[in-house]
């Protein structure tokens, strides 16, 4: 006597998806589909958004591959300062320049699905010698003596040009 599997008693073990990716649907029977798709902040690639439970007792595939959305941070200028380097899906970037420079173009971008950027990196116009103030404070803490001390942003102000403001300062009785 010829042995029959009925189709009933057919069953896939439990599907195990890949990581991020979501399972819509439950079951392990012959015909159970499941929809697949890919948590927020990833992407699917691949068309798989769909697997089924088949004769064979297999799923029919085994699920879309879930990729990290990042958006490339393109090479820009040494004047522009980017509030964060974050590039995942929603991350915003704000932009200024350094004193002396013009920002020319978005004061912001969000990073988008597709790994793309909401738009262009803007630039930043001027001239890198511009006149920069550099800020005294007095200090008159012993009677008759009055000295000056310098405040800097040494990675701004470049060190030429602060040698050269307290030589004069230092050689001038105030």
């Amino acid at each position: 006597m010829p042995a029959f599997l009925f189709i009933s008693e057919i069953h896939c073990s439990t599907f195990q998806p890949g990581a991020h990716v979501i399972v819509k649907g439950s079951g392990t029977e012959y015909g159970t589909e499941l929809d697949l798709s890919c948590e927020y902040g990833y992407a699917m690639q691949g068309n798989d958004d769909v697997t089924s439970c088949q004769a064979d007792q297999t799923w029919s595939s085994t699920g879309p591959q879930c990729i990290e959305i990042i958006c490339d941070i393109p090479t820009h200028s040494s004047q522009l300062i980017l509030s964060s380097t974050n590039n995942k899906l929603d991350d915003v970037i704000q932009f200024s320049c350094y004193y002396g420079f013009q920002l020319e173009g978005s004061t912001q971008v969000q990073c988008k699905a597709g790994s793309v950027w909401s738009g262009s990196f803007p630039s930043c116009n001027g001239k890198s010698n511009s006149i920069i103030p550099i800020i005294l404070l007095a200090n008159f803490d012993l009677p008759n003596l009055c000295y000056w001390n310098f405040v800097t942003y040494l990675s701004i102000v470049p060190q030429k040009l602060v040698k050269k403001a307290k030589s004069y300062i230092e050689g001038k009785k105030f």
